[in-house]
């Protein structure tokens, strides 16, 4: 399973909260401060990953390259930090798509709005086997979201929106 550690975007809300675009700001300020929760191979996940820079897609791709793992992800609404992130559009923000013109990526176009999001500092993406006994319940806690699979394959990323 590929799981996400928290919301994509809260750099986006940190920025906008700071011009004074979006109302109650300071409540996202303290997504940016907020330890990251327990997403380490200490807590079951073979692989972790801070997602910086080029976003969810760049730190799936990487991993798919490296590790010669096809995934398979699906992204929606209730991976976004806000509302505010998807509802907002902030250009520069958002990796150019065409950028990702790359040998074993697919992206949904729909998915781009989260997939291609500047992060920086995080959040984490972790990859465990579906059999791997977590040390937490992501489930129960809320930590940890499952984004999607994986398997041994060519280094393939599919990248896709759940509506």
């Amino acid at each position: 399973m590929v799981y996400l550690g928290r919301g994509l975007g809260s750099f986006k809300l940190h920025y906008m909260a700071e011009m004074g675009l979006l109302e109650g700001g300071g409540a996202h300020t303290a997504l940016l401060s907020k330890p990251f929760p327990t997403l380490s191979p200490n807590a079951g996940l073979a692989v972790v990953s801070d997602i910086s820079g080029h976003g969810i897609a760049g730190a799936l791709y990487n991993l798919a390259r490296r590790y010669k793992l096809d995934l398979e992800v699906a992204l929606s609404a209730e991976h976004a930090a806000d509302d505010a992130v998807l509802n907002d559009p902030m250009p520069c923000f958002q990796n150019a798509l065409d950028h990702f013109a790359l040998p074993y990526l697919e992206i949904d176009e729909e998915a781009w709005r989260l997939g291609g999001l500047m992060e920086t500092a995080g959040p984490l993406v972790g990859l465990a086997n579906a059999s791997t006994n977590l040390s937490q319940d992501p489930f129960r806690t809320g930590i940890l979201m499952p984004i999607g699979r994986f398997s041994c394959g060519t280094g393939r990323l599919r990248l896709r929106w759940n509506n």
